[in-house]
């Protein structure tokens, strides 16, 4: 790369493969481009937070491996752009600086953004002792690890907003302390045997005996293909609980819609897992049915589990 475009090494740098590839086959004037776009989120970022500064190499680090390309068989310029485009840089930006320890990133994240989340904690009749501790356990959950790591910052990845991302982790904190004062059994920790309870259709307990682990291992790949929005959605509603008013407000969305999107996603799960089972099973036309009423039965069962086994990044 050329010394008068130093945004565009550094990002190349820290860039995964698939853009550095892209990036090899451009043109010149495309490069060009490129460090434009990069010196214009830079620029937007700084003015966001004139309080403190990031040095260039820091930020193109840390944005570069938080740009998603589609996966698809030729990604072009015009792709990495809109990729570029569709983060949120001032967020991202104060998050790096909070990673780097920065005093004075980490005053204004105490400041402006952890306020945020009291709002939905209060509308769930969280009192403000219980608010206040949800807040120091989201700090401690992002600003340290045991490992000796940045924390839970570092998974923030821009696409989404910081505060949407924080109230999501706020609320599922609450959640876990709520189950915690209850001594709720997750539903996770259900042994493997129980996933499936006994029944009296004869079919039915031949498909359980043959094809659990089959309906099971659909189940996993079908979640895996959905959409990050889809799996989250599934994952606030049958790992955290939320019901749809929640999610609504959460989202700033009608209730109706948040109904109509987890609906969507659940059946979208539904319908992988029934054809991933369809393309390996070789079964019986009356077994059809039983096997369609395994999916339905270990879906209720399994999805938190696998969910909460997963940590979504934004």
């Amino acid at each position: 790369m050329s010394d008068a475009r130093p945004l565009l090494d550094h990002f190349v740098a820290h860039a995964p493969t698939a853009i550095v590839d892209v990036v090899k086959q451009c043109s010149a004037a495309e490069r060009g481009q490129l460090e434009e776009q990069l010196a214009s989120l830079e620029a937007t970022a700084r003015t966001a937070w004139p309080e403190f500064e990031l040095s260039t190499a820091n930020f193109m680090e840390w944005i570069a491996p938080r740009v998603a390309l589609e996966a698809k068989s030729k990604n072009t310029m015009s792709d990495i752009l809109s990729a570029l485009r569709a983060l949120h840089v001032s967020d991202l930006y104060l998050c790096c600086g909070c990673a780097a320890r920065s005093a004075v990133a980490l005053m204004l994240f105490e400041q402006r953004c952890l306020p945020l989340i009291e709002a939905p904690l209060r509308r769930n009749h969280h009192s403000p002792d219980r608010v206040d501790e949800i807040k120091q356990q989201l700090r401690t959950h992002l600003f340290t690890s045991p490992s000796g790591n940045r924390g839970k910052i570092v998974d923030f990845e821009g696409r989404g907003s910081l505060s949407a991302w924080l109230r999501v982790a706020a609320v599922r904190i609450a959640l876990n302390m709520q189950r915690a004062d209850n001594r709720h059994v997750l539903v996770s920790e259900v042994p493997s045997g129980a996933m499936l309870p006994a029944g009296s259709d004869p079919t039915l307990d031949f498909i359980k005996h043959h094809h659990r682990e089959a309906c099971q291992s659909a189940i996993e790949e079908a979640l895996r293909s959905l959409s990050r929005e889809d799996r989250t959605l599934l994952r606030l509603h049958f790992v955290d609980a939320l019901n749809i008013d929640v999610l609504g407000a959460m989202l700033h969305i009608h209730r109706a819609t948040a109904a109509r999107r987890l609906a969507s996603a659940r059946e979208r799960l539904a319908v992988e897992t029934r054809r991933l089972l369809i393309a390996r099973l070789h079964i019986a036309p009356d077994e059809f049915e039983s096997l369609m009423r395994l999916v339905k039965s270990s879906l209720q069962l399994s999805l938190p589990g696998l969910l909460s086994s997963q940590h979504p990044k934004t």
